[in-house]
């Protein structure tokens, strides 16, 4: 049937894209929406675009406008990750009208590009103040290239100028196929009624476009047609279509998907039904009562083929054998086969960790959901991939074995509670690739799931003798793996995880523009853009080993991070990282910035600047101390300067305080000082230890003061004590990075009877003692 071609071919692709038209300012946004009974196309296209994991798609123009004004299909496109970094846009006439308020004007709907950033990517150039673009889509080893000319709608005398047919021209001239290239050429055309725009060409010019293009794409008419070049016939030069539009209300209603192929290089161009059909089917040709599909054999000819009839023209792809190799270390390893394996048997998979002096008897383990774990060879003998396995090794070893990958979409079974699965893989997949689907309902997003109580936020995995987490973002890893296995614990008993159909390689998600700014003494902020809306993280430290970050899960195109509690006069490394669903990460390089000095090692140490901007209060988030120049309570002033730092009781128990960093050389011991002051009056007496204070030191220079490595002073306690009674407090330690946190810390206890209490510091200092 038409539905199985659909799935065959999708199993047997390279990869796939699709080509589309006419959605008059309709997304998946308005598939609720009364009036139009059509406006559902779009979220179905959407839908299967993505369930045929499409790496791209290109729009033939009238994208926006007509059925309504608010044109839902501009926030769609800004917000969805895949049409923002995925869509190659066409410049119609409603588009122009949506801009500029003129179907006429020419290159009016050109802002269309800058909704997905596409003269951004770096595969695409642009023509400056013109409507015309050429993208090198990178696909795997393949290259797609995308020409789009602006054809004016109206009036005639504007159709194709000079300039644009020039671009067309001298683009598709530059082009020198090297068997992995499609060459796509597009416009929405005027007024012709055969759906072409190639016959308004001169003669010359309509051989190159004939002659280099796989593919000519137009628009406008509403109507699926081909056209046959009368030069060139049937079988002769580009495939010349017309796409019809996706929410017309048409009997022709339809979207374009294409399927490529290797050995030899082909893409069969299949016209999928969009109207009244709940899963993709290939549409039957009003006219001829055949599919009005095609394969065109890249470079050479475009072949009609019949689908009711006959499958020739197109090839399944093999899966193919693969040899991999897995290396694993004595002691558990928590393991997987990536490849269904030839020979199922767990002694022939695992023949080469035999032969390295393993016993597998009562060594391989899995477990079981609702049994438990069951051991080898009692309990099972065969290996299966999408399993995870203990196994328990006397000596480290490899495996290799012949194995088959998976072609096809891939549903792992989840039980309630927990279970042990892994990646039938032999390539890393990112998390948000995969996603989880309840009984025989439509899968739903990994996060959605985990929103929605379906699953945990984290899978776990054993790596180095201890678990380690896997999340969609902020984990220990971001990516499923080979060869290793996770546990994952569910809500539910008629889950499963839907890994998607293998298509190499991820692309990286582009980042640029990444920058230090706003550089302070003890604070920096870290700019970048990136080509979807994607997270934020930046990694800093002294070193290129960082040791530090800061993580924002929120998506945004511009990003900007914010770094505080740094060391004044010091070089920070730091990288940035972005993550988005269908993309591996974007990290840069490793770059520096420089604080701005300071008079003392520790920024503003007397609190002279009438803040704390230069400390940082903890713990997080709260704020127990203030800068001031005279506490009433206990008339306590500044031990020296016009400023200090004070914490009045709250009449509840408080404990925390305030740090700053300092720039050390490595090996050398220092001294942290501070002077504190403190007052308390009650009847009966404050008891010793109620109100105290003291100084701690990190010689590796962290950020939390419970650390191990923090040396603390002595506490200064106070009771019933008379106010200006400045104490120095002091702590030593030798510098073992080039940065070290100097605490400050108090804490007032809550007693009913305590009605007065204080804690105040002033004239904090680091200073080399020793070496």
């Amino acid at each position: 049937t038409a539905a199985d071609t659909f799935e065959e071919l999708g199993k047997a692709a390279v990869f796939t894209f699709a080509l589309f038209s006419d959605n008059h300012g309709c997304s998946p946004f308005t598939a609720n929406r009364p009036g139009y009974s059509f406006v559902v196309h779009m979220d179905r296209m959407d839908q299967w675009m993505k369930e045929n994991n499409d790496r791209f798609v290109v729009g033939a123009g009238d994208h926006t406008y007509h059925y309504y004004r608010d044109d839902p299909f501009i926030p769609f496109i800004n917000t969805d990750p895949f049409w923002y970094a995925n869509f190659y846009p066409c410049i119609g006439n409603h588009d122009n009208k949506c801009y500029s308020n003129s179907e006429s004007t020419w290159c009016g709907g050109r802002p269309l590009f800058d909704e997905v950033g596409l003269c951004q990517r770096p595969w695409v150039f642009c023509r400056p103040d013109a409507c015309d673009y050429h993208a090198q889509i990178p696909v795997g080893d393949w290259k797609v290239h995308v020409i789009h000319v602006n054809y004016s709608y109206d009036p005639p005398s504007t159709h194709f100028r000079q300039e644009s047919r020039d671009f067309l021209i001298n683009r598709l001239n530059s082009i020198t196929r090297t068997g992995k290239e499609i060459v796509i050429a597009v416009a929405h055309i005027g007024t012709q009624t055969d759906g072409n725009w190639v016959s308004v060409l001169s003669p010359a010019e309509q051989d190159v476009v004939m002659q280099k293009c796989d593919i000519v794409l137009a628009g406008h008419t509403h109507r699926y047609q081909r056209y046959i070049h009368p030069s060139y016939g049937e079988t002769g030069g580009a495939l010349c279509l017309n796409t019809a539009c996706v929410t017309g209300g048409d009997p022709d209603d339809c979207y374009l998907e294409c399927f490529v192929f290797d050995n030899p290089p082909r893409v069969v161009v299949a016209r999928q039904r969009i109207d009244d059909c709940a899963t993709p089917q290939l549409r039957i040709d009003s006219f001829n009562n055949a599919w009005s599909s095609y394969v065109k054999k890249l470079g050479q000819v475009a072949n009609s083929i019949s689908w009711i009839n006959s499958n020739d023209g197109w090839d399944t792809l093999p899966a193919g054998a693969s040899s991999p190799e897995g290396s694993f270390n004595t002691g558990w390893n928590l393991i997987s086969i990536p490849l269904d394996p030839a020979n199922s048997n767990a002694a022939s998979v695992l023949s080469g960790l035999v032969a390295a002096g393993n016993k597998l008897e009562n060594n391989l383990i899995r477990y079981e959901p609702g049994t438990g774990y069951q051991v080898y060879p009692r309990d099972f003998t065969n290996l299966q991939a999408g399993r995870g396995y203990w196994l328990r090794l006397q000596q480290p070893g490899s495996i290799s074995f012949v194995g088959t990958s998976r072609p096809d979409t891939t549903y792992i079974p989840l039980a309630q509670g927990w279970s042990l699965i892994s990646l039938p893989r032999t390539w890393p997949l990112a998390l948000g690739y995969c996603k989880i689907k309840r009984g025989s309902d439509t899968p739903i997003s990994w996060n959605n799931a985990i929103q929605l109580g379906w699953i945990g936020d984290a899978l776990y995995y054993y790596e180095g003798g201890t678990y380690k987490t896997l999340k969609l973002t902020g984990g220990d890893d971001t990516y499923l793996r080979p060869w290793k296995a996770y546990w994952i614990r569910t809500t539910r008993s008629d889950l499963s995880m839907v890994v998607p159909r293998p298509i190499e390689p991820t692309p990286v998600l582009k980042i640029a523009d990444v920058q230090a700014t706003n550089i302070g003494k003890t604070t920096a902020t870290i700019t970048w853009t990136s080509l979807i809306c994607s997270t934020s993280r930046v990694d800093f430290g002294p070193t290129s080993a960082y040791g530090e970050y800061v993580y924002d899960g929120g998506l945004t195109r511009t990003h900007s991070m914010t770094i505080s509690g740094l060391a004044p006069g010091t070089t920070y490394h730091y990288k940035v990282t972005s993550t988005a669903d269908l993309y591996n990460p974007g990290v840069s390089a490793d770059t520096v910035f420089t604080t701005a000095s300071s008079s003392s090692p520790i920024a503003d140490p007397g609190f002279e600047s009438g803040t704390l901007n230069d400390w940082i209060p903890w713990p997080s988030g709260t704020n127990l101390m203030q800068a001031g120049t005279y506490s009433a309570l206990g008339k306590i002033y500044p031990h020296s300067g016009s400023y200090m730092a004070y914490s009045l009781w709250a009449q509840v128990t408080q404990n925390g305080g305030l740090y700053a960093r300092a720039a050390v050389t490595p090996g050398l011991t220092y001294e942290a000082s501070v002077w504190s002051n403190g007052f308390c009056a009650s009847t009966p007496p404050v008891p010793l230890g109620d109100c105290k204070a003291r100084i701690g030191i990190d010689p590796l220079g962290g950020r939390d003061p419970a650390a191990a490595s923090v040396v603390w002073s002595a506490w200064d306690e106070r009771a019933n004590a008379a106010p200006q009674q400045w104490r120095r407090l002091a702590v030593q330690a030798q510098a073992q990075s080039p940065v070290v946190t100097v605490f400050l810390e108090f804490y007032q206890k809550q007693q009913p009877q305590y009605y007065q209490m204080v804690n105040a510091f002033d004239d904090a200092a680091i200073t080399q003692v020793g070496p």
